[in-house]
């Protein structure tokens, strides 16, 4: 068990960003993340203009 996995009885926490490292890695969905993970980032600056443009 690495320090990004605990055990709790049956449940197991993967971290966020390790579960999208693993799921992009996958060949059946590794397309769909990358365009998920491009949207995401499109996102997030467009949300970084918009806050500078406020100030």
């Amino acid at each position: 068990m690495t320090d990004n996995e605990t055990t709790e009885g049956d449940v197991t926490f993967i971290r966020g960003n390790d579960r999208i490292r693993r799921l992009a890695q996958r060949p059946d969905i590794a397309d769909e993340v990358a365009q998920v993970r491009a949207s995401m980032a499109e996102a997030d600056q467009t949300y970084a203009m918009g806050l500078a443009a406020l100030r």
